[in-house]
């Protein structure tokens, strides 16, 4: 079972990353679905894939379902006048705000909405010194 709110240096701690969504990113993924069910894993720990991060607390808290049909699945839209939100799949009900449940604050579906994934990066680092490492070497050689 994943987590209700958590902090976003305890997810980071088991190696994930939150990305935000962009304005843009509704628009360009206006197809697909986040659903509340999807979890990322990590050292052992569950975490919810898709997560709101509170303005004021900084507070992680997950998508939740639908509080009008309980349905697990979410869409991007846009609300005319109001900029991005998201919408239940199920019975269209959308939203373009959220309440943090550890401080109260209203916060915009907007700029808050993100997915946690694995941290990236480090592997590639030594692959890139060994071979400047070698072209080195080489060129030490072969210039005297």
């Amino acid at each position: 079972m994943a987590r209700e709110t958590f902090a976003l240096e305890e997810a980071r701690k088991r190696g994930l990353r939150l990305e935000p969504y962009k304005d843009w990113d509704a628009c360009k993924r206006s197809k697909s679905e986040l659903s509340t069910e999807a979890t990322q894993e990590a050292q052992g720990e569950t975490f919810p894939k898709y997560v709101f991060q509170c303005v004021r607390c900084s507070t992680l808290a997950p998508l939740v379902n639908c509080s009008n049909c309980t349905g697990t699945s979410w869409g991007f839209c846009v609300v005319r006048g109001r900029g991005n939100g998201i919408y239940c799949t199920t019975c269209e009900i959308g939203k373009t705000r959220w309440e943090c449940p550890e401080c109260g604050t209203d916060n915009p579906v907007t700029k808050t909405l993100g997915h946690l994934e694995e941290e990236r990066g480090g592997s590639l680092g030594p692959v890139v010194i060994a071979i400047i490492v070698i072209a080195l070497l080489y060129y030490a050689f072969v210039a005297s």
